[in-house]
C-alpha cells in the first residue's frame, strides 16, 4: 500500500498554519517546500492537494504545478478536484500539461462538488452535478486521445478542437472517482480507473464503499482493481485514547465547511462532522507509531486498499518538530507497512 501525505488549506495541513496577514502565501510556500522534501524522506509516496473556493488559497492544479519541479520522485494527485466546477475542455488542457511538467507523476482525483454557493457561482444546481460531471468526463477522455474532439452535450458543445500537448501517461493520468456513496463507487468502477473513499465514513462504510466498487468493475472489467484508495483521518497521541482526547481538546478535528454545505445527503454513508471520544475510533486512525502501523495494515490487509491519503491532525507545533516526527513516521511506520 502505496501512503500519501495530505498538503490542504485547513489548519490540518501539513504545514500546521493557514494562510493570515501575518502569514502571508509566500511564507508558507517556503514552509511547505521544506515539508515537501521531509515527506519525500519519510518515504511518503505522494503528496495531495484539496480543491476548494470558499475560503481557500490553493487551487490544485497551480499549487502541484509550483511543487512540481522540487517533488522528486513523488507522485502528485489533485484530490478531489470538482469537475462539474470547471471546464472540461480547460482542465483536460491544464491537467495534460501538469502530466508534462511532473514527468508523468499525476494522478487525478475528481468528484462531483456539493458547496451550494460554489455551485450557485458556476450557474448549476445539485441536480446537474451528476450528467455535468459524466459528461465532463467524456470530453476530456475525448482531448487526450489525441484526437479532434467533435462533442455536443447537455451542457458542452466541441467542434474539431484539438490537445496540442497530450498527457505523458497513456492513456490518460489515472482518473480517481470520489466516493461518499454507492452510487459514486459503481461511478468510478464503470468510468473511471480507481475510487478514493471520501474522508469521514467509518471503517465499516470505507468497506461496503470498496465492496461495492469491486463488485461493480467486476461487471465491467477483467483483473482486479488496482487503484483502491481512501483517506483517513491520522490523530496522534501515546495511545489511542489518549489521541481522542487530545484530538477533542484541539477542536482541530471538524468538518464545518460539510455540515454548512449540507454535504450529507440520503444515499451517501453517514459522515462523521466532528471527532467525539467514544466513537474516533470507528473512523480515524488514532495513537502512536505502532497504532498508527497496527491501522494501516488493518486498511492495507482487511479492505484491499492500495494507496492511503493520510490526513494528520494535531502533529507538533513547531516545523522542525514536524519534520522529526514524519522522520519518525517513515522509520516505524512506512518501512515495516
Amino acid at each position: 500500500m502505496e501512503l500519501g501525505a495530505l498538503f490542504s488549506s485547513s489548519k490540518s495541513n501539513l504545514v500546521g498554519r493557514s494562510i493570515t496577514p501575518e502569514y502571508p502565501f509566500d511564507h508558507w510556500l517556503a514552509d511547505a517546500e521544506e515539508m515537501l522534501r521531509a515527506v519525500e524522506k519519510a518515504g511518503f509516496r505522494y503528496i495531495a492537494v484539496t480543491h476548494t473556493y470558499e475560503n481557500s488559497w490553493a487551487h490544485p492544479i497551480v499549487l502541484l504545478s509550483r511543487l512540481a519541479g522540487i517533488s522528486g520522485k513523488l507522485r502528485l494527485s489533485t484530490e478531489i478536484l470538482q469537475l462539474p466546477l470547471l471546464n472540461p475542455m480547460d482542465a483536460a488542457y491544464e491537467l495534460s500539461l501538469l502530466d508534462n511538467i511532473c514527468g508523468g507523476r499525476l494522478d487525478i482525483g475528481i468528484g462531483i462538488g456539493y458547496h451550494p454557493k460554489e455551485l450557485q457561482a458556476i450557474g448549476i444546481t445539485r441536480a446537474d452535478r451528476v450528467s455535468r460531471f459524466e459528461e465532463g468526463v467524456q470530453i476530456m477522455r475525448q482531448f487526450w486521445s489525441g484526437a479532434p474532439v467533435h462533442h455536443h452535450g447537455k451542457y458542452f458543445t466541441v467542434d474539431g478542437l484539438q490537445l496540442a500537448v497530450p498527457p505523458v501517461q497513456k492513456p490518460s493520468p489515472p482518473l480517481l472517482g470520489s466516493s461518499h456513496s454507492d452510487a459514486a463507487a459503481k461511478r468510478a468502477a464503470r468510468m473511471l480507473d480507481g475510487i478514493l473513499v471520501s474522508p469521514q465514513v467509518t471503517f465499516a462504510d470505507l468497506k461496503s464503499l470498496i465492496d461495492v466498487y469491486k463488485e461493480e468493475w467486476a461487471e465491467h472489467h477483467t483483473g482486479t482493481p488496482t487503484d483502491v484508495g481512501a483517506w483517513r483521518a491520522m490523530i496522534i497521541g501515546k495511545d489511542p485514547g489518549d489521541a481522542a482526547a487530545k484530538g477533542v481538546a484541539g477542536g482541530e478535528v471538524t468538518f464545518k465547511r460539510y455540515g454548512e454545505g449540507g454535504m450529507q445527503e440520503k444515499s451517501m454513508h453517514k459522515i462523521r462532522l466532528e471527532l467525539k471520544e467514544d466513537d474516533a475510533a470507528d473512523w480515524a486512525i488514532l495513537g502512536n507509531y505502532e497504532n498508527l502501523l497496527e491501522g494501516l495494515r488493518r486498511c492495507r490487509d482487511e479492505f484491499g486498499i492500495t494507496r492511503l491519503t493520510c490526513n494528520f491532525y494535531n502533529l507538533p507545533k513547531d516545523l522542525a518538530a514536524r519534520r522529526e516526527w514524519l522522520q519518525g513516521f517513515g522509520e516505524q511506520v512506512i518501512a515495516r507497512l
